[in-house]
C-alpha cells in the first residue's frame, strides 16, 4: 500500500513485553462486561461504538472514528459449498454474454479437473475478451479478460474503502467517476448475480486499486463476501498464525471474496466471485461475544511492542475452516467461526488481526 493511500485510524502501540508484563497479562484477559449479547450490541450500537472510539488505554492512540455495524445474529455454522452451479450455466451465459457478440462455437464443456475441481461449462470469446466460466462448486467468472489480464497489482495504488476514505475522482478514456460511484455500480451488479443464482451472499467493499497500463486506467474493487451481514475471510497473503492448526490450503479457506474490474466510468468490465454455499446450519450460539472495545484492547495487549499499527477498520468476520480434504472431497464442508477482524497497516504493509469472539484468542496474518 502506498503511503499516500493510507487512512488515519486508531494507533495501536503495544506495551514493551519486557517492562509491562503485568499490564499485558491483565489487558489480554476477558474481564466482567467484555462479553455482550449480540442483540444488545445491535440495539445500542451508538454506545458500543462510542466505547470503542473513546478508549484512552496507554497502548492505544486516537484517530479517525471507526463505526462497527452489528448483525442481528452470530454463531458457529456448519456450511456446505455449493455444488450445482453448472446447472445454471445456460442461463448465466445468456445473461452475461452480449447478444450481438454471442457465438455458440465459443462454448466448451470442460470435464477436466483443474486445481481440484471441475470447471464445467465455459464461454470464451478470444477476440472480444468476454468469458463466462461456471464452476460446479461455486466459481463464476464473467469479465472482459483484456481488462483483467492488464491489471498490475504490484504497480497499483491501493486504498482501503471499508471505512472513511478519500473519495478520489478516477479518470477514464470515456469520462470520470468517483470511487464511491464505482463501488455502488459494482455492488449492484454483484447483488444482481447473487439474486439470479438464489445465493445468500452479500458484499462488503474493502479495497480499491487502480493503475495505468499502456495509457489505459484499470481499476479493481475487492469485496468481502458476507453472510447475514457478517464478512467472510477474504484472500490475504502473508505469514499466518495457527488458526487452531488450520494453516494449509486443505483446512483454512481464505478466498471468500469478489472482485469487480473497470476500464470505463460507465460500467464494469465484469466480476469474479470466488465461492458460494448451498446450505447453512447453525451449530452453536453462545449468545454473548466480545464487544469491539474489548477485542481491540486485547489485540493491543498481545501485539508486539516494537511496531505501530494504523487501524483502518474493525468488523465481525467468519473464518471458514474446511472439514474435508480439499483434494478428494467436493463440495467442501466448512465451519464458520466468528472473529473480530482488525484491518491495519504497519510500515506500508497490510496486517490482519483476528480476535476470537468467544475466547479472546488472537490470530494474525502479517503481510
Amino acid at each position: 500500500m502506498k503511503k499516500g493511500a493510507l487512512l488515519c485510524g486508531i494507533i495501536l502501540t503495544a506495551f514493551a513485553l519486557s517492562s509491562c508484563a503485568d499490564n499485558i497479562n491483565t489487558a489480554a484477559q476477558i474481564t466482567d462486561g467484555d462479553l455482550v449479547d449480540i442483540s444488545e450490541l445491535a440495539a445500542n450500537s451508538d454506545k458500543y461504538n462510542a466505547d470503542l472510539n473513546e478508549q484512552t488505554y496507554t497502548n492505544l492512540g486516537k484517530g479517525e472514528k471507526i463505526t462497527v455495524t452489528f448483525p442481528e445474529e452470530i454463531g458457529v455454522y456448519n456450511v456446505k459449498e455449493r455444488d450445482n452451479l453448472d446447472e445454471l450455466s445456460e442461463m448465466l451465459i445468456e445473461k452475461y454474454v452480449p447478444k450481438d457478440e454471442y457465438d455458440e462455437s465459443n462454448i466448451t464443456i470442460n470435464s477436466e479437473e483443474k486445481y481440484g475441481r471441475d470447471f464445467g461449462t465455459q464461454y470464451y470469446d478470444t477476440e472480444n475478451g468476454t468469458m463466462v466460466l461456471v464452476g460446479n462448486t461455486g466459481f463464476i467468472n464473467t469479465a472482459n479478460q483484456h481488462s483483467v489480464s492488464n491489471f498490475n497489482e504490484s504497480e497499483s495504488t491501493k486504498i482501503y474503502i471499508g471505512q472513511n476514505y478519500e473519495d478520489k475522482t478516477i479518470k477514464f478514456s470515456d469520462g470520470e467517476a468517483k470511487i464511491s460511484e464505482l463501488v455502488d455500480m459494482a455492488k449492484i451488479e454483484l447483488e444482481d448475480y447473487a439474486k439470479t443464482v438464489k445465493s445468500e451472499m452479500g458484499f462488503y467493499p474493502r479495497w480499491f486499486s487502480y493503475c495505468s497500463v499502456d495509457g489505459v486506467t484499470c481499476c479493481n474493487i475487492e469485496f468481502a463476501e458476507t453472510y447475514k451481514g457478517t464478512q467472510l475471510m477474504g484472500s490475504l497473503s502473508g505469514t499466518y498464525s495457527s488458526f487452531g492448526g488450520a494453516v494449509d490450503s486443505n483446512t483454512l479457506l481464505s478466498s471468500m471474496c469478489a472482485n469487480s474490474y473497470f476500464t470505463s466510468s460507465k460500467h464494469t468490465d465484469g466480476f469474479v466471485i470466488q465461492k458460494d454455499f448451498s446450505s447453512v446450519e447453525k451449530e452453536e450460539d453462545n449468545g454473548k461475544i466480545l464487544s469491539p472495545a474489548a477485542a481491540i484492547r486485547i489485540a493491543g495487549a498481545k501485539l508486539s511492542g516494537y511496531k505501530t499499527y494504523n487501524v483502518l477498520d474493525i468488523a465481525l468476520t467468519y473464518i471458514a475452516v474446511n472439514d474435508t480434504d480439499i483434494a478428494n472431497e467436493l463440495p467442501m464442508n466448512l465451519t464458520f467461526h466468528p472473529y473480530w477482524h482488525i484491518t491495519a497497516d504497519s510500515d506500508g504493509s497490510e496486517q490482519a488481526i483476528y480476535i476470537d469472539c468467544y475466547t479472546g484468542e488472537m490470530e494474525t496474518i502479517f503481510g
